[in-house]
């Protein structure tokens, strides 16, 4: 299959989301820092996540790391630039090739690249490593949708250090990549997940307004069970955890720490509170400024035990 590009939207666009999300026929496809989530190796994200990223239930939202590598991606261009002495480029295109999209920090061509380089900031691992399994597949994803012999990862590391892991064209990864991108994108076409059972929470996202009844199996009713069970002996030790708490604080009186046979065993400090919105009051005195950023909360779903 030939490599193709298609025009680049404004990152973080509705436009931008929806093109990684599905080809102009409808399809699901999956950008580079997607392919961990693909390939099992996303610490933060399974394929329920991504399905329902897909879906547009839960996007990734921009957090202090992400703002941290957008500021300093710029600068680590530049210095592959120096490494490689090669000037390089930012395309204003997504790379695209069946299922897999990419959109490259930067390249020594804008259309038909030899070199491709993936920027990245972290404070989990450090350049001496061997390179991450998530970075890895994100660079077999670049190569995948483009022709280049190899992707330089270059790393401001956990310890400020500043280093490159190279990737070399692979085609067995690339592969293995291409197959898995393909199945998991033909099940997301059925609204089917593979081979992952969602959690309680995914669950509230995947089905927010549930219909009717079903009848448990044996199986399941022990499930029901089992967590009611479990419930009951949360709530007992809570409630006696509360008893012992006060017990404890009057223990305490009006001293911060507490020692036995000599050694510190627990303390009781203060702690400043810090500064609270008083929504009621704001509400009160502006009631028109409230209205205009208040937001509806949607639906939600709540878990209760209804046998007597």
């Amino acid at each position: 299959m030939p490599v193709t590009y298609e025009p680049k939207p404004k990152h973080g666009t509705e436009a931008w989301l929806e093109a990684r999300r599905r080809n102009s026929e409808g399809q699901h496809r999956f950008g580079a820092s997607e392919a961990p989530t693909l390939m099992g190796c996303d610490d933060y994200r399974n394929l329920v996540d991504l399905f329902l990223s897909k879906q547009g239930k839960s996007e990734q939202v921009s957090n202090a790391a992400t703002h941290r590598g957008n500021v300093l991606e710029p600068a680590l261009v530049a210095e592959a630039s120096r490494i490689l002495r090669t000037e390089l480029v930012v395309p204003e295109v997504m790379f695209v090739k069946g299922r897999l999209l990419a959109n490259l920090d930067a390249a020594d061509d804008p259309y038909d690249p030899t070199v491709i380089v993936e920027c990245k900031t972290t404070t989990k691992y450090s350049i001496d490593d061997q390179i991450p399994d998530p970075y890895y597949w994100q660079a077999i994803t670049q190569l995948a949708v483009t022709d280049a012999l190899k992707c330089i990862v270059i790393c401001l590391d956990k310890y400020q250090h500043i280093g490159t892991w190279t990737v070399q064209r692979d085609s067995g990864s690339i592969d293995l990549l291409t197959e898995v991108a393909y199945t998991v994108g033909e099940a997301f076409d059925q609204g089917e997940i593979p081979q992952v059972q969602p959690n309680e929470a995914q669950i509230r996202l995947l089905y927010p307004n549930p219909v009717g009844a079903k009848e448990l199996t044996d199986e399941e009713e022990d499930v029901f069970a089992r967590w009611h069970k479990a419930k009951m002996e949360r709530e007992e030790a809570e409630a006696q955890e509360k008893v012992l708490r006060d017990q404890i604080a009057n223990i305490f009186s009006d001293t911060e720490a507490v020692t036995w046979n000599g050694t510190q065993i627990a303390t009781f400090k203060s702690r400043r509170i810090g500064e609270r919105l008083d929504a009621k009051s704001l509400e009160a005195d502006h009631p028109e400024l409230v209205a205009a950023y208040r937001k509806d909360g949607g639906t939600t779903r709540v878990l209760r035990w209804t046998r007597k």
